[in-house]
């Protein structure tokens, strides 16, 4: 594979889609074994309960050194290469040693923190709640310079490391929650994130050319070096923070939803974000780089087309992922979750949660997109604007709709704050940019959408000709769907089926 093709947007986006359906593919094969192992248990619910807020801090710092180090390390490249290193280094250092504070910080008050977070719950519930969550802490320096390290790697368009470097983490839990499981219970889970988290730093790291470098620097560290720290990293620390606490104020709900609900809802939200995880993840760090240069060249027209394609290509994937996790998700999640610990009942409790998340999956994976665009433009305040009131209607949804709704409740309010968050952000850019993509935009999605009726309405027609065992039935249907659609795709020749085919075609 040349380096041209990593280079491109659709080039870069297939190589990250491939890496990552690996990736992705050992953390799916993850959560069927915690299905396996824990089910809806509520000591699974405890293990959700003591991980939320570190991995939640982990996920935001991830997001954060993209944000926030991408764009700024193009800008000191073009003031000289040895302004860039510098750069990297300091800000690699910055990151370790606030996440270090931080994590001390939270370790000194977390009997205190859990004690107010669980409420109405026996002391061995807390003293579990606080062991998973101590284990947790520790990670969290490690990730952070994990995220700059990847980061970095991604300004260089080397987005294989990155990708191959997640496969660690997942790798690891799996063995050791499958050995340990009867001796360990759920601890084994935060010992494997813990030895995984510490893993993909080490292969980073290792990969690094200037490694040596890079740790003599942090004796000349020099905050002067950042530059704009004190603002622009501030702001992304407060929205990447803000738009991660969803499933925290969530957990806090535990005692209001039924047993094992917070569980479902964990089952059902990795199904929803796999996807996203894949393909909108993939698509927006290959797009990032690109609309960096572009806004740093200012180059308005260059920087609305690749939006634009962005989004359609976006439209294109998610039309028909949102159609099969509403139509079949039930016998998704039996086929790959009814084992074990997990019941039928608890196939219906997951279904349930899966098909309101999927009402706003189209939006919420056009966000990954959208909110790079934002970042490039430098509309930051906006976006913090926007995180705390979208924020705020999700804590008084929780509250108006979990009494009647239990965790259907939970997941109708964060269903409506991903919409409403990713139409606000849209909004935003087209006023702030003066784009005008909206009639592309709603034409793509009408178009998609009358292609993915299409192959349901074949799907009904000739599913009562299928009567083959259940599993063989489903792959049928799957197929059928899925292939109807390419087929109209490939007749149809639009532009995003157009980039990707060229792509293929001129570099494998």
């Amino acid at each position: 594979m040349s380096e041209k093709f990593a280079s491109t947007i659709a080039g870069a986006t297939i190589l990250i889609t491939g890496v990552g359906l690996v990736s992705k593919g050992f953390g799916f094969l993850r959560e069927i074994v915690y299905a396996n192992n824990f089910g809806l248990h509520s000591n699974f619910d405890i293990y959700l309960i003591g991980a939320v807020l570190p991995i939640t801090l982990n996920t935001s710092v991830i997001y954060l050194a993209q944000n926030y180090f991408i764009p700024a390390y193009h800008n000191k490249l073009s003031l000289g290469k040895d302004k860039a290193e510098k750069f990297f280094s300091n800000t690699f250092w910055l990151f370790v040693i606030l996440a270090g504070i931080f994590s001390i910080i939270l370790f000194l008050i977390s009997p205190f923190l859990i004690k107010s977070y669980l409420t109405n719950t026996n002391p061995q519930v807390h003293e579990a709640v606080l062991k998973i969550f101590n284990i947790f802490l520790l990670t969290i320096p490690l990730n952070a310079g994990f995220s700059i390290l990847s980061a970095y790697f991604q300004s260089e368009y080397n987005f294989k490391a990155p990708a191959i470097s997640s496969l660690f983490q997942n790798i690891i839990i799996i063995l050791l929650v499958l050995v340990f499981t009867g001796a360990l219970g759920v601890l084994t889970i935060p010992i494997g994130y813990l030895f995984g988290t510490i893993a993909q730093f080490l292969y980073l790291l290792t990969l690094l050319k200037n490694k040596r470098k890079l740790i003599f620097r942090a004796v000349a560290f020099n905050l002067r070096e950042l530059g704009f720290v004190n603002k622009t990293l501030l702001l992304i620390i407060l929205v990447e923070v803000i738009n991660q606490l969803y499933i925290l104020v969530d957990r806090y709900f535990y005692g209001s939803v039924d047993s094992g609900g917070i569980a479902a809802l964990n089952y059902a939200t990795v199904l929803y974000s796999l996807p996203i995880s894949i393909f909108s993840i993939a698509l927006s760090t290959a797009i990032f780089p690109k609309l960096s240069q572009s806004f740093g060249s200012k180059n308005n027209v260059l920087i609305e087309q690749q939006y634009l394609t962005g989004l359609q290509t976006n439209i294109f994937l998610f039309i028909p992922i949102t159609l099969v996790l509403i139509l079949f998700g039930d016998s998704i999640i039996r086929i790959f979750y009814q084992r074990g610990s997990f019941t039928s009942n608890d196939t219906f409790i997951t279904f349930d949660i899966l098909r309101l998340y999927s009402l706003s999956l189209l939006f919420y994976s056009s966000y990954a997109v959208i909110n790079k665009v934002v970042y490039g433009a430098g509309l930051i305040k906006n976006l913090l604007v926007i995180s705390i009131f979208i924020f705020l209607l999700k804590i008084i949804l929780n509250f108006v709709l979990v009494e009647k709704f239990k965790q259907n409740g939970l997941a109708i309010s964060t269903s409506i704050c991903y919409i409403s968050l990713s139409a606000s952000c849209y909004i935003l850019i087209l006023k702030k940019l003066k784009f005008r993509i909206t009639r592309q935009v709603i034409s793509g999605i009408l178009f998609y959408s009358l292609n993915g009726l299409f192959g349901y309405l074949i799907l009904i027609t000739v599913k009562e000709y299928l009567d083959f065992s259940y599993l063989i039935n489903l792959l049928l249907m799957l197929i059928i769907f899925v292939g109807v659609y390419i087929l109209n795709i490939v007749i149809m020749n639009p532009k995003e089926y157009l980039i990707f085919k060229e792509t293929l075609l001129k570099y494998f």
